[in-house]
């Protein structure tokens, strides 16, 4: 029974760490994914005179950026939140799992108790029975119990 419930924590705790995994690979995916989503600066280069140019961003191509990055910050934060979603659930399985193994060790460990004592017991009782069988304390008599040669106990 106890190997049962062993390997059910096993099982339980197998899946909550491929869920783990979900969603750090989820996470981290969407984090890299969003460097190549956002778009290359746009510069423009004006003449002001044969020898004197100036380049400069064009304002549009800035604003595009910012609001993709804004996007991306939402969705990360999004994603943020199902990651910590995952290990708040990942964190009451493991607790619940750890819980499961707590009480089979505790079960495991009142059973194991309990044989010591019938153990303990046997162990002082077989010394007797040896004695018993080497006639050295008790003898049965007929239907009287002897010991060394007196009567403990008459049958009637």
């Amino acid at each position: 029974m106890a190997k049962e419930e062993l390997r059910k924590d096993k099982r339980s705790f197998t899946e909550m760490l491929t869920r783990l995994l979900s969603f750090t690979a989820f996470f981290l995916g969407g984090g890299l994914l969003s460097y190549w989503w956002t778009p290359h600066h746009t510069y423009t280069t004006f003449v002001l005179s044969d020898n004197i140019t100036q380049s400069s961003i064009v304002m549009e191509d800035v604003t595009q950026k910012l609001l993709q990055c804004q996007a991306n910050l939402t969705q990360i934060k999004q994603d943020f939140s199902h990651v910590q979603e995952g290990f708040t659930v990942l964190k009451s399985e493991v607790t619940e799992v750890n819980n499961g193994i707590t009480g089979t060790i505790e079960g495991v460990k009142g059973e194991l108790t309990e044989e010591i004592l019938l153990l303990k017991r046997d162990i002082k009782i077989l010394p007797g029975t040896q004695q018993i069988h080497d006639n050295k304390y008790i003898t049965y008599s007929g239907k009287n119990i002897l010991c060394n040669d007196k009567v403990l106990v008459h049958s009637f």
